[in-house]
């Protein structure tokens, strides 16, 4: 590998972790760093890190600190990151670090290098020896983790103090053997940590991680020459966010950012992405069930210590469904335990939509911008509650996609009666909020006082596709259209571009957001408005790393963008 290499993904900005880990390496600028020195010589903290909600107790996922050291002294690095290793370049040779499994991390020093161990630990946190060489650090309620190392040692200052009822400063040095290398085996434990009877060696390790996501690679769609380039990082974004059952978590689930679970519309949205993986995308929209309150309701997201009820996010899960059934036979391809799961699951949340936000008509109103999934939507700016036509569309084709898996598991007396509630949804979502040039929404406890703004979201009706009628798709897709009024160099924009408060507070007023790009433009082409689709598609996987107003701006941070990207570079190119 050249020292001038280009990194695989942003290490800066995301941390190195393996499909199914809950822990991995973190980089943290310096805070005095230059923005443009960011991942250059010695402007990057180094940092073992959690992704376990017992962090939030930490009150940040830093578990230890790492500082490479060449004879002990703290030397000048930078960092290389792909997919199956991280590379810490120095002056003397490299420490690199790969996942042995998604527990072990092993790491290997050369030429004289060696590791610094810092952390200053809280009440009952501690290290204590493990073995002849190895430590254990145990953090409360988050997890332990074991150093050992197989090649050269440990020099740990870890002095245990009574009063603290810990050891509260962990100073330790992992020195090479007299060779001028080192082998480091890092693994985490939700319970004790101990000493394995062997352990790979690191090129076993290394191999092993390489075939596992070059065979997750192996199935992602290849994309346009101009996008598939970036096809590599997209797809690691996707594979490193996954995790495997921990906790609260009893199947593959999706992290947003390195220490942030994705909530359920991310979570559906990523199951898109994972149609190549279709039992890893069937699990993405089976997990929100596993936690699904006793009246139906699903949460915004859990972790594997908690759950978040006291908010929802967008009912997508038709919308998902409806995309995974254009590319497969659920009925053939899905073990019928998982298809009656998600049936049972999405027809208590469908009611729970009804009987806590519904009214007489079935149109549903949504009680926070949260709900609308933009948290800082101006539909919410003079009023708490709204009724809008967005939350109606996902839920009628929900209701539709509920009448499909009741035929597919046997239950055709069930399935009619879902058509009919999804259609006379969208009869009444047409006559309440269509005012024959564009959707309007309404304040819930003012319903004489129209909500009209230029606004993305009025276009997320677009996903019931052919089901609007052609006068509406078409309005629609005019507003939609370049000198229109969103369509941007970078994608559909949140406000309409003739007058758009780009200075406005909030995290997402004036931006690019993933989710409305994924939404109305596979929206669009559902509609039948293929043209206007591609090139929508085409504009946002364009402008992701260039154009400054992306909501995570600067590429792929996080799996949320690089799910946006996969879906719509998929749909450019292959659809």
């Amino acid at each position: 590998m050249s020292t001038n290499e280009k990194s695989l993904f942003n290490v800066s900005a995301n941390a190195f972790f393996r499909c199914g880990a809950w822990f991995g390496i973190f980089l943290q600028p310096q805070r005095f760093a230059m923005p443009a020195k960011v991942g250059k010589w010695g402007t990057t903290d180094i940092f073992l890190g959690t992704r376990r909600n017992g962090a939030r107790q930490l009150k940040n996922p830093r578990l230890m600190k790492l500082v490479p050291v060449h004879h002990g002294e703290i030397i000048p690095f930078r960092i290389h990151g792909e997919a199956e290793e991280l590379t810490v370049i120095t002056a003397y040779g490299c420490i690199r670090f790969c996942f042995a499994s998604p527990s072990l991390i092993m790491v290997k020093g050369e030429n004289g290098l060696g590791l610094r161990l810092e952390r200053d630990m809280d009440m009952h946190q501690m290290a204590r020896r493990r073995g002849e060489k190895g430590w254990e650090t145990a953090y409360g309620y988050v997890c332990s983790i074991v150093y050992n190392p197989l090649q050269g040692e440990i020099d740990m200052d870890a002095a245990w103090n009574y009063e603290e009822l810990s050891t509260p400063s962990v100073r330790g040095e992992v020195i090479p053997d007299e060779k001028g290398e080192f082998l480091l085996a890092i693994e985490e434990f939700e319970a004790f940590g101990c000493i394995r009877d062997s352990y790979p060696t690191y090129e076993e390790a290394l191999a092993d991680v390489t075939a596992e996501w070059e065979a997750f690679l192996e199935k992602q769609p290849h994309l346009a020459g101009e996008h598939e380039g970036d096809r590599r990082e997209a797809a690691y974004m996707t594979w490193s966010h996954l995790v495997r059952p921990a906790g609260l978590v009893k199947r593959p689930y999706m992290f947003m950012r390195s220490a942030d679970p994705a909530s359920a519309w991310q979570m559906c949205q990523n199951a898109v992405v994972l149609k190549n993986h279709l039992d890893t995308a069937v699990e993405l929209l089976l997990n929100m069930i596993d936690r699904q309150g006793p009246d139906g309701q699903l949460p915004d997201f859990y972790s594997d210590a908690k759950v978040a009820y006291l908010m929802i996010k967008p009912p997508i899960q038709g919308w998902a469904l409806e995309l995974l059934m254009r590319e497969h036979d659920l009925k053939k391809e899905v073990p019928r335990e998982k298809l009656v799961m998600l049936y049972e699951g999405y027809s208590r949340f469908a009611s729970w939509l009804q009987a806590y936000r519904g009214d007489a008509e079935g149109i549903l109103c949504m009680e926070h911008g949260d709900e609308s999934g933009n948290d800082d939507s101006p539909l919410f700016k003079d009023t708490l509650a709204v009724d809008a036509p967005m939350t109606s569309a996902f839920a009628a084709l929900l209701y539709e996609k509920l009448g499909d898996l009741a035929e597919m598991i046997g239950r055709e007396e069930e399935s009619g009666p879902w058509y009919e509630k999804s259609r006379n949804l969208i009869k009444a979502l047409l006559a309440r909020f269509w005012n024959g040039e564009r959707f309007v929404a309404y304040d819930h406890y003012r319903p004489e006082r129209v909500i009209d703004v230029p606004y993305t979201q009025f276009y997320y009706p677009l996903i019931l596709g052919k089901r609007l009628p052609r006068e509406v798709i078409d309005r629609m897709a005019e507003d939609l259209e370049e000198g229109g009024g969103f369509l941007s160099g970078g994608g559909f924009t949140t406000d309409g571009l003739k007058d758009s408060p780009f200075t406005a507070p909030g995290s997402g007023r004036g931006k690019i957001l993933p989710a409305d790009n994924i939404l109305i433009t596979t929206g669009l082409y559902l509609a039948g408005k293929t043209e206007l689709a591609k090139k929508a598609a085409k504009a946002y996987c364009d402008g992701l790393k260039t154009v400054p107003n992306f909501y995570y701006a600067g590429g792929f941070i996080g799996s949320w963008a690089a799910a946006a990207f996969q879906i719509l570079a998929d749909l450019y190119a292959n659809w």
